[in-house]
């Protein structure tokens, strides 16, 4: 039922998937005075902003854009999010996390500006996600990438990739 979340200034650290299964959470809202983590329209980041540490996995908003600067999403930032249909990622992030949009089932296409690689696990069991974009040069797919995205039709895979991990597509039927 935690729909809304103050982090105080003393807290200094996260570990992974923080707020994780709180699926009323609408609102992360970080202190002014906080040296580590500040809160952009209700999500979570590093206090330069350039982490995207957790998407408030109860929004109803459909659509999502990660603002840029961000180079980093955390692992498990957006996990269990069941809105979101459509996902943009900036041109700044280029570092991909373990399960970093896994999960995620409402979500239908997303679209990559500067990623390099796609992690392992990372859109494990998306099972809406339908189309994904690489407007990039991606070199690796790593090991369960799209493991359990039921829905995946089609996916273009750039002539830069060199490394497609074990598992990368398994249970897309």
């Amino acid at each position: 039922s935690l729909e809304t979340i103050n982090i105080s200034s003393s807290v200094t650290t996260m570990g992974d998937a923080p707020f994780d299964g709180c699926y009323a959470l609408k609102n992360i809202i970080v202190s002014n005075d906080n040296a580590k983590f500040k809160s952009i329209d209700g999500n979570l980041y590093d206090d330069e902003g350039k982490e995207f540490i957790r998407y408030a996995i109860g929004k109803t908003a459909t659509e999502f854009s990660i603002p840029d600067g961000v180079t980093k999403v955390a692992k498990n930032a957006f996990k269990g999010n069941k809105n979101l249909k459509e996902l943009t990622v900036c041109d700044t992030y280029t570092t991909a996390e373990q399960e970093s949009f896994s999960y995620l089932d409402g979500i239908t296409a997303i679209t990559f500006e500067g990623l390099t690689a796609v992690a392992d696990d990372m859109f494990y069991q998306s099972k809406n996600l339908e189309n994904v974009n690489f407007n990039v040069s991606i070199t690796e797919i790593g090991d369960s990438a799209f493991m359990g995205c039921e829905s995946l039709t089609s996916i273009k895979i750039p002539a830069s990739v060199t490394s497609i991990g074990k598992y990368a597509f398994m249970s897309c039927v």
